[in-house]
């Protein structure tokens, strides 16, 4: 969710458009394929912080909130392969195309896959340079909600992660293509190199599937290591404010929180394709300089929108 929101202002600044804020859609904790119920946006980022800056840096740039429920919007029609090396020059090659119209009133949705199309990466080493430095302010500019981020940073301190530890985004949940017997041995495998190298046997785990976390418990412990989630950390009775917060979450905003912790782990082990774990990865790349591997990685995404 948060690399959508840092991509769809990428699209905005290039394009010269408006914002607009509708609500979100979330996920259901015992079906992550369900996406039928809706949130405001302010329950997963920081719209406070989002907002200011946006006005700070962007003063022409319009925010519209609103509570509509995005998929009411009209579509603007699939139209092939996004080849334009500049979104604005795209959209304004498609507009004069085929004569659509728009209005803050009456605004156009743009397809998801449009976010993957844009390859903004290829050009001159100078423009790569300055896209860099675009990503590191995106990264400024969408925070997770305070709480979230709060809860996320104060397990990050646990006494028994204090040594340093091992993040692992299990992505094995129904609504993904990931399996646990895909992909289960091949994390604890990375996870034991990284042993070898630093020593470090504990490993935080995020994972929505709880009997796939069940089984990566127990095949860690196989090989004398020592699998925590947040659940885990807010059993100490010292954690007990975080615990009761955690209760009262929805199943994105506790993802939001192992999010969070992850980007304080030692090492970081996540899935290519997945906007989580790229989200976590880039963090640490530019604010923490820490090594992050992503299996099953996917090349395109990396070049597009995350």
């Amino acid at each position: 969710m948060l690399n959508y929101v840092q991509t769809c202002v990428r699209l905005a600044v290039d394009a010269g458009i408006h914002l607009i804020i509708p609500n979100s859609t979330r996920n259901r904790a015992n079906d992550p394929r369900e996406w039928n119920h809706q949130a405001l946006l302010s329950t997963f980022i920081n719209m406070e912080h989002f907002e200011s800056s946006i006005k700070r840096q962007c003063p022409n740039m319009i925010i519209v909130n609103t509570a509509w429920d995005i998929r009411s919007v009209g579509m603007f029609p699939e139209i092939g392969a996004f080849t334009a090396s500049r979104f604005g020059s795209y959209l304004d090659e498609e507009f004069g195309r085929t004569n659509i119209t728009y209005s803050a009133e009456d605004p156009l949705r743009i397809s998801t896959i449009t976010l993957y199309r844009w390859r903004f990466e290829d050009g001159p080493a100078e423009e790569l340079k300055a896209l860099f430095e675009v990503r590191r302010t995106e990264l400024l500019l969408v925070r997770p909600n305070p709480t979230l981020q709060t809860i996320g940073s104060t397990l990050a301190r646990h006494a028994s992660l204090q040594t340093g530890f091992i993040g692992i985004h299990l992505r094995i949940e129904s609504d993904g293509w990931h399996t646990y017997e895909k992909d289960a041995v091949t994390y604890l495998d990375k996870a034991m190199h990284y042993t070898s190298i630093s020593g470090i046997r504990v490993l935080y785990v995020s994972c929505g599937d709880r009997a796939g976390l069940e089984k990566f418990k127990a095949d860690g412990v196989a090989r004398n290591l020592t699998v925590v989630t947040k659940w885990d950390l807010v059993v100490d009775p010292t954690y007990s404010t975080e615990r009761t917060s955690m209760e009262n979450l929805m199943f994105d905003q506790l993802a939001i929180v192992d999010a969070t912790t992850l980007t304080h782990s030692t090492y970081f082990v996540g899935t290519g394709g997945s906007s989580f774990s790229r989200w976590v990865a880039r963090h640490r790349e530019f604010f923490a300089g820490g090594q992050s591997d992503l299996v099953d990685e996917w090349y395109w995404f990396n070049k597009c929108c995350w």
